[in-house]
């Protein structure tokens, strides 16, 4: 029988991997009875990362978002004007601009509204204090057209002081009317000549005995003063000379020794109607007209 061998330690290394252990313990790690190791510390200076914290940001990385995705969107009933997209926020500034300015708004036409006449017959006929009307003019309020002037002002809402604008507007075409107006009836006036005065007084003193009895006599003054106060053309002023010498004459026409041919008469000199007249008629007109006589010899 042979003699079994048992194996002999040796001082030399060996070089076969080791076996497993009976625990399954990983390769390289400790035994159980091994002591514990102590780890090494970590490096010194910039290459240690900070504790407790990722990987630094890079700039690709902080752009992005901090809140977790995409940018709030624009709240209900906020205007797009004031709403950065890119901020994804309210533009507060242009916010609080926008409220004072329509703060300001409000406030101007709530006191305008409160200068608007309560109805149509508050409006006052207040011209703009630096509008004079020529001498002899008046704005005369009781025209349908400055009552309708008023209605339409109340209706679109005008203030007493738009009124007084557009009422100015309108006076300043009435005040040139009238002085047009005048000028042409002075016109006329200087067209009588010299004579002018004593030619309107003649026409005056026409109109008071002849014209009065066609009024009563409680109208009588008001309705002269009426008639005289027109304007008067030169072509009136003729036809109420030729009236009057008319009636003066009842019918008969002189020749005139003024050098003025008779606008009535016969060939003769002698009026239209002297086969009608009678003796006493014909005697007192040939009295009256020595010139006739002189022209028949």
């Amino acid at each position: 029988m042979a003699e079994a061998s048992y194996p002999t330690t040796s001082s030399a290394p060996s070089t076969a991997p080791a076996s497993p252990s009976p625990t399954g313990q990983a390769q390289g790690g400790a035994s159980p009875t091994s002591a514990p190791t102590t780890p090494a510390p970590p490096p010194s200076g910039s290459d240690a990362p900070d504790a407790g914290r990722g990987p630094a940001p890079t700039a690709a990385s902080s752009s992005l978002p901090t809140h977790g995705g995409a940018l709030p969107s624009r709240p209900e009933g906020v205007p797009e004007s004031f709403w950065d997209t890119a901020k994804g926020e309210l533009k507060t500034s242009d916010w609080a601009k926008s409220y004072e300015e329509l703060r300001a708004f409000k406030a101007t036409q709530d006191a305008r509204k409160a200068s608007i006449p309560a109805q149509p017959d508050l409006y006052k006929p207040d011209l703009p204090k630096d509008l004079v009307l020529p001498q002899g003019m008046s704005l005369d309020t009781s025209k349908p057209l400055y009552k309708a002037g008023r209605e339409l002002a109340h209706k679109l809402g005008w203030t007493q002081e738009e009124w007084s604008a557009v009422l100015g507007a309108y006076a300043q075409g009435e005040a040139a009317s009238f002085n047009d107006w005048n000028q042409r009836v002075e016109a006329e006036l200087e067209s009588l000549g010299e004579n002018r005065e004593a030619r309107l007084l003649a026409r005056d003193n026409f109109i008071d005995s002849t014209g009065a009895e066609a009024f009563k006599e409680d109208e009588r003054k008001v309705a002269i003063d009426n008639i005289k106060g027109m304007p008067w053309s030169r072509y009136m002023i003729r036809w109420v000379e030729h009236l009057n010498a008319k009636t003066s004459r009842q019918g008969v026409t002189p020749y005139s020794a003024a050098g003025r041919e008779a606008n009535e008469g016969r060939a003769d000199g002698l009026p239209d109607n002297w086969d009608k007249l009678d003796a006493v008629t014909r005697r007192q007109w040939m009295l009256q007209h020595p010139e006739w006589r002189a022209r028949a010899v």
